[in-house]
């Protein structure tokens, strides 16, 4: 537990394979929390490294991993600043959990008014989605705003 909470501490991206993997194959879920926790505060270090394609596969493998509501929040926090058409197509998959919905919807406007002008097809799929699978009309009026 004290060698997991140092890795997660860890002050560089080298540690983030282990805390994934560490992530992966927890015995408990302290420890999958603590190992996740650290691997995605590793993921937003740096704004412009990794890569945002790059960071978008990172989220994507957090998310592969998150089971609890609690973790799938931390993935979505960051995922919403990452400016790649990737991380706005792990968006577009997140909106089918019921148990972060609202926040996938947070995190689904949030990325859209970073990304609509340089992504233009992406954002107009995942708002799409998010106007279809929605039953709150003030998100349906304001998803619509950018399919338009």
């Amino acid at each position: 537990d004290k060698a997991l909470r140092l890795l997660a501490a860890w002050p560089g991206r080298d540690a983030a394979p282990d805390l994934l993997q560490a992530a992966g194959n927890a015995p408990d879920d302290v420890g999958k929390l603590l190992a996740l926790g650290g691997y995605i505060r590793i993921i937003g270090l740096d704004a412009n490294n990794p890569p945002p394609k790059e960071k978008a596969d990172m989220y994507a493998s957090a998310w592969k991993l998150a089971t609890r509501v609690d973790e799938k929040r931390l993935v979505l926090s960051g995922l919403a600043s990452v400016k790649d058409p990737a991380a706005l197509k792990l968006l577009t998959d997140c909106l089918g959990d019921a148990g972060v919905r609202a926040e996938a919807e947070t995190a689904a406007f949030q990325l859209a008014d970073r990304t609509k002008d340089q992504f233009k097809p992406e954002v107009k799929a995942l708002m799409e989605k998010l106007a279809a699978t929605t039953q709150n009309q003030d998100v349906i009026k304001r998803a619509n705003g950018y399919v338009q």
